[in-house]
């Protein structure tokens, strides 16, 4: 009984361990889909209209290429 037990607490671990870190690694991915997809254009945006405020106005906006 102890030795069935031990087993199945050991795969149930193992479960559990594999579980976490898919969940780890689709939160990673989430996360780098936000600063691709979100920050860095927001960063980009930011940049030209500060220029464009300093009176450049010959700034360009560049857009993301189309797919």
């Amino acid at each position: 009984m102890e030795a069935v037990a031990a087993a199945r607490d050991s795969s149930l671990s193992t479960v559990v361990w594999s579980v976490s870190g898919l969940v780890l690694a689709v939160v990673a991915l989430g996360v780098l889909g936000l600063a691709f997809g979100v920050i860095r254009p927001l960063v980009r945006i930011t940049s030209a209209m500060k220029q464009i405020a300093k009176g450049d106005l010959a700034t360009e906006v560049r857009r993301r290429s189309a797919r």
